[in-house]
Order: C-alpha cells, then sequence, then structure tokens
C-alpha cells in the first residue's frame, strides 16, 4: 500500500474514534443530567415531607403538656405508619376482622392501644379502603385545634394521607401522667 492510503484510512479511524468518543460523552452528560434533575426532584420532596412533619412537631410541642417525651411520639406516629398499618393490611387479607381480633387481641392492644372489638373493626375497615399500596404514605399531620384533655390523656386530631389523596383519621390519645404504671401509653381510635 503507499502512503496515501495508509493515511486515508487512518484519518477514516480518526474520525470514525472521535465521532464515537464525542456520541458516548453526550450520552454520559445526558444521563448525569437526568440523576442530577431526579436528584433535586427527589430534595424536594424530601424537604415538602420534612416541612409536614415539622408543622406536626411545631403543634406537638406547642399543645401538648404531658410527660411523654415528644420525640417517642413522633416515633410512634411514624411506626404506626411504616410498620403496623402495612402489617394489618397484609394480615387482614381474607381473614374475618373479628376472628382476627380475637387471635391477636395483645398485639393490637401493644400496636394500637385498642381494647374494643368494635374500635379494631372501624380502623380495619379505614386501613382497608386505602386502594394504594401503604408504603405511597406521604404526611401525617396532627391538627392543631382538635387538642383536648380526657382523664389522664391529651387527645388529638391524627391524619395519616396517602399518595391518592385517602385518610386514615385516628384519635390519638397520649398519656399525660408518666408516673402511673399505665401500660397503655397510646391509644389510636378510628374516627
Amino acid at each position: 500500500m503507499d502512503s496515501k492510503k495508509v493515511r486515508k484510512i487512518l484519518i477514516v479511524c480518526i474520525v470514525i474514534n472521535l465521532i464515537v468518543l464525542f456520541a458516548i460523552i453526550s450520552v454520559i452528560n445526558k444521563k448525569d443530567k437526568n440523576q442530577k434533575a431526579e436528584i433535586s426532584k427527589s430534595q424536594a420532596n424530601t424537604q415538602n415531607i420534612e416541612t409536614e412533619v415539622f408543622k406536626s412537631k411545631t403543634v406537638l410541642y406547642k399543645n401538648y403538656k404531658g410527660g411523654l417525651a415528644k420525640a417517642d411520639i413522633i416515633e410512634r406516629i411514624n411506626l404506626v405508619v411504616d410498620q403496623y398499618f402495612p402489617i394489618l393490611k397484609k394480615e387482614l387479607e381474607g381473614k374475618n376482622v373479628e376472628e382476627y381480633y380475637k387471635s391477636r387481641t395483645a398485639a393490637i392492644k401493644k400496636r394500637f392501644g385498642i381494647t374494643k372489638y368494635e374500635d379494631f373493626k372501624k380502623l380495619a375497615e379505614q386501613v382497608r379502603k386505602i386502594n394504594c399500596p401503604l408504603d405511597k404514605y406521604i404526611s401525617s399531620e396532627i391538627k392543631e385545634d382538635s387538642f383536648k384533655v380526657k382523664d389522664n390523656y391529651t387527645v388529638a386530631t391524627l391524619v395519616y394521607t396517602y399518595e391518592n389523596k385517602q385518610t386514615i383519621e385516628l384519635d390519638f390519645y397520649m398519656i399525660n401522667d408518666v408516673s402511673n404504671d399505665q401500660d397503655i401509653k397510646y391509644v389510636m381510635l378510628p374516627r
């Protein structure tokens, strides 16, 4: 081969390599931009959720004067929506509510403070009516104007909202005097 043909082949190879290199760089940049956009969107969603939780914290701190640690109350609120509701919905699938209640009375009392079948039945109905996955929870809110004192409890309306805007509303009882040995510190009764 003469040197002109070798040069032409070499130049064509270099041009092809440059085109491939630019294509790869474009794809990488596009993926990076998409990832940045997703991260930004995720951060915005997280900030919205944190704002909602903070609003509830502020309401709780302002209105609850009992002896429970506010952080423990918030932890309980989150535990119910993150774990207890999904477990309850899954375990209730295809089961008779009354039979389930009779077989799980101790766990129901521990999780929700519910001691009467009628109260549990109402809660089960609310949980069953949510027709989106229960991990699609977007917020919880303690309604500020709902606080009142009943016996040894402060009661407030607690609302869990899901992605499809469906809600579970509860009267949330928080014990005031923690010095007595009452085993039920929280009660969540459906509204």
